[in-house]
């Protein structure tokens, strides 16, 4: 049954034991997300009980075996049916081990059975609230004691008798009678006298009865399409007087709704049963037209083939994951809706597909719309009497569309534009007078230029603010440290992802290959994504982007210069500028850069000058700058770096002296330079964890102060120590190969996988590659014929 508190005794369980376990995950609400992300949701749970966010699925063989040897805490919560289960923990008897804790909640009691057996004595079973706590649990929300007055007894113990033990309805019942006067209480009390034993949904519609008519239409919005979205984005989206915040309030008040640690809208499943049962109305079995709003796969489609009429539908969400059928849609669709607000049609997760007649629509869009999903929108037009006056969120991604709407129009709602993967687009009509946060138009390949943008004010809301800067930091913390464990990261693979991550004050071009001009921006943005594109140079109103976090210009093969006055923007953070070929000048930079990527640029060198204005960096990237010759002394001015890629600089010959400690560098790589020997100065490098660094040349010995040498690919070491009690900075290592080919490439490359094995049993398993960057004869005059291997890597 619910309503007894499952979720809420797990969650105190899990809150004061998770600080015992070495990874912990609450997944909430199994059974709904199963519904919309099928096999797909068992990517995320393992995300989250990892917390590594760029986790892909072809990876969890080797989470899972990392797992194997921790102690973790997971609680599935409203898990209704075993397939659900088998999704996630199916083969959780190789990784989940006897330490470990697993807490399942659930309405079916033979899901349970079906999971543990015949332990019948490890389901708890919850029963109501004896009186003495419902009468407690209800007077806190009645009276904000935990006792009534005298006075007040007798009608209090009516209302428990009548929730029966079940603490939501204790807790709605209370919320709604607060402050309330006795004649209300009175009246209520006979009103549900009619009828004492309705359903527990029917109890809880007393307090929906209270609201006013817009708290109520928020409540049925939440609870038919929002439940766990974002409360900043569902209020961009519901928001059309500037009433939501008040309304939310008094919904929070009533504990039909509530906010979670993540900002995310939640209330109670069977608040969101009673509030999908009103939406339907009467007889709704039969008359699909007497909903206010359509939520089920089978019911939209229904409806929406049948060309019947309905004044009364607000909103349609399409989003059931469903057979792959091809709905055709009668040209007149949106004649006689002229109601709604919300439509959503198909999504990436749905395998439904809306299609319309080649001519296109009959009728225009309704005007009342804020809300326009359509995933591969069929036609390639919005027809021509479109109008995005009350528009706030749009989009279309893989659509046909070739054009939005016609100029001139009011688009001041404006807030979200997604039209990712349309590959006819070729233009956008004025936006500078929208209020933009995001606007997604990657993998747009027809794509030229764009007409003037303005984003939003960094005012708007300060939550929203708030919110995105949380999730940027707490992301950012955790790229330093997988950069430093995995030598990827952000700086390495890209900011891509990010972008995925926060999808608000964000510009988004990534592969858009016909893309040469960046037009004037105004407002908030923080993340512009210009990856992949045919720009040349980056538009002046850059400079006046003061809230700029992250630029990424990876891949930009044409762009040859930043504006000069780059170290004018103090918010800036991240630049990606990785295979900037034409890139040929170390940029100019504000001192607020904590990320530079200049992974296959053209710079040659570095002014001794550009490393004293980068205080903040903690992560640098110059892998594969193929015409660096030199770097200056100045690096050890680089105090809070974390991070330094060299690797593939070939012709860089040395490394800088280290005049200054610089106390934070944990992790140089220096595979495939030229360099040969490091400078005695190197010991200022304190706290460094890894140096990786490999040669690969001419030679027939191995030098002497390799203490321990063997012919063949076994080496046996004698070592007065474990590995797990020293702290044993790496191995060096050196490797005489000959081939027997003649001929070998400079580009050739050689990978060497080696495994240590202690006596213990411990195994240490590493791998390297080696590149033919310096040899005595290759196809022009003379072959390779021997390599050798020097690297140092961290013991665990």
């Amino acid at each position: 049954m619910g309503g007894l508190g499952k979720t809420t005794l797990a969650q105190i369980v899990f809150n004061q034991s998770r600080h015992q376990y070495d990874c912990h995950c609450f997944f909430r609400n199994v059974r709904e997300e199963f519904q919309k992300h099928g096999t797909n949701l068992k990517e995320e749970f393992f995300r989250q009980l990892s917390n590594e966010k760029d986790l892909r699925y072809g990876h969890l063989d080797s989470l899972k075996e990392r797992l194997r040897h921790k102690k973790l805490l997971i609680v599935l919560d409203a898990v209704d049916d075993l397939e659900e289960y088998n999704c996630l923990l199916e083969d959780s008897d190789s990784w989940l081990n006897s330490e470990s804790k697993l807490i399942i909640t659930s309405r079916n009691h033979q899901v349970l059975r079906n999971i543990i057996g015949n332990e019948e004595r490890m389901i708890y079973n919850l029963k109501g609230l004896k009186e003495k706590e419902a009468l407690e649990l209800f007077c806190l929300h009645a009276f904000k004691r935990r006792s009534p007055e005298e006075s007040e007894k007798e009608l209090s113990l009516k209302f428990v008798k009548y929730a029966q033990g079940l603490p939501l309805a204790l807790k709605v019942l209370g919320s709604l009678l607060f402050s309330k006067n006795k004649d209300v209480w009175e009246s209520l009390l006979n009103n549900i006298k009619v009828d004492p034993d309705q359903k527990v949904t029917s109890k809880l519609k007393i307090s929906f009865d209270g609201l006013d008519s817009k708290q109520q239409s928020i409540f049925l919005d939440i609870a038919c399409f929002f439940r766990g979205r974002k409360k900043y984005y569902v209020k961009e989206i519901l928001d059309d007087c500037g009433d939501f915040d008040i309304a939310i309030e008094v919904l929070i008040d009533r504990c039909l709704v509530t906010v979670s640690d993540k900002g995310t809208l939640e209330m109670h499943d069977l608040l969101r049963e009673m509030g999908r049962s009103i939406a339907r109305g009467s007889n709704h079995n039969k008359c699909l037209e007497n909903y206010s709003r359509l939520w089920m796969g089978e019911d939209i489609c229904r409806f929406l083939t049948s060309n019947k009429a309905s004044s009364t539908i607000e909103g349609i969400f399409h989003a059931d994951r469903d057979d792959g059928d091809v709905i055709n849609l009668d040209p007149s669709i949106f004649k006689n809706l002229p109601s709604l607000r919300l439509l959503k049609l198909s999504s990436i997760y749905s395998r439904n597909r809306f299609r319309l007649p080649f001519h296109g629509l009959r009728d225009k869009f309704p005007d009342e719309l804020r809300y326009l999903e359509w995933y591969e929108y069929p036609l390639k037009s919005l027809g021509s009497n479109f109008t995005p006056q009350n528009l706030v969120y749009f989009s279309m991604e893989r659509s046909k569309l070739k054009k939005l709407w016609k100029e001139n129009q009011d688009v001041s709602n404006l807030k979200h534009v997604i039209l990712s993967e349309s590959k006819k687009l070729t233009c956008l009509p004025n936006l500078s007078q929208a209020n933009l946060h995001t606007l997604r138009l990657n993998g747009c390949t027809r794509l030229v230029n764009l007409p003037p943008l303005r984003f939003h004010n960094i005012f708007d809301d300060p939550d929203k603010e708030s919110e995105v800067m949380y999730q940027y930091n707490s992301l950012m913390v955790q790229e330093r440290e997988y950069t430093l464990d995995s030598c990827k990261g952000i700086m390495k693979e890209g900011i891509s992802y990010l972008m995925r991550e926060l999808s608000t004050s964000l510009l988004d071009l990534n592969g858009c290959s016909n893309f040469t001009t960046l037009s004037e921006i105004s407002g908030n943005i923080k993340f512009i994504c210009l990856r992949e594109t045919a720009i040349k140079k980056c538009h002046p109103s850059i400079l006046y982007l003061k809230n700029l976090l992250v630029l990424d210009l990876h891949m930009c093969k044409y762009l040859r210069e930043l504006p000069n006055d780059m170290c004018e923007l103090e918010s800036l953070e991240y630049l990606d500028m990785h295979g900037c070929v034409s890139f040929d000048k170390f940029p100019r930079l504000p001192k607020s850069i904590k990320g530079l990527n200049l992974n296959g640029t053209s710079i040659q060198q570095v002014d001794s000058s550009s490393f004293d204005s980068l205080p903040s960096l903690i992560i640098f990237h110059m892998q594969a700058c193929k015409k660096l010759k030199r770097l200056p002394d100045t690096f050890c001015k680089l105090k809070s770096l974390w991070v330094f890629q060299l690797e593939g600089c070939s012709q860089l010959k040395s490394f800088p002296e280290i005049l200054e400690p610089m106390e934070k560098l944990k992790g140089l790589y220096l595979k495939g330079t030229g360099i040969k020997e490091m400078p005695s100065s190197i010991e200022n490098l304190d706290l460094i964890e890894a140096i990786r660094t490999s040669f690969c040349y001419p030679g027939d010995t191995i030098a002497k102060w390799f203490d321990y040498q063997s012919m063949g690919s076994l080496l046996v070491l004698n070592f007065p120590f474990l590995l797990d009690d020293y702290n044993v900075l790496g191995f060096a290592l050196c490797i005489v190969v000959q081939f027997e080919a003649t001929t070998l490439k400079r580009e050739d490359v050689f990978k060497c996988d080696y495994n240590l094995k202690t006596k213990t049993g411990q195994n240490f398993q590493l791998s390297s590659t080696l590149q033919c960057y310096k040899a005595t004869h290759f196809d022009d005059d003379s072959n390779l014929d021997l390599s050798s291997n020097q690297e140092e890597n961290e013991s665990d």
